[in-house]
């Protein structure tokens, strides 16, 4: 788990991200998602299904609706 304070290894924006989004080949779906999530180190700052920190939201309940 990462120490207080610690950083992601990219500081990630909302139009940064809206572009990997985008450059998913075959669209959106929860899958590619988890991929886009560990390959950009969203780990650092968030928790899902147990792995990562708890710098920001728990985002293991996005896929229940």
């Amino acid at each position: 788990m990462g120490q207080k304070g610690e950083r992601p290894a990219k500081k990630w924006t909302s139009k940064k991200l809206s572009s990997a989004i985008s450059d998913l080949q075959g669209g959106r779906s929860f899958e590619k998602g988890r991929m886009l999530y560990k390959q950009i180190k969203c780990t650092a700052c968030h928790r899902m299904d147990g792995e990562g920190n708890e710098f920001g939201p728990d985002l293991s309940l996005l896929n229940e609706s």
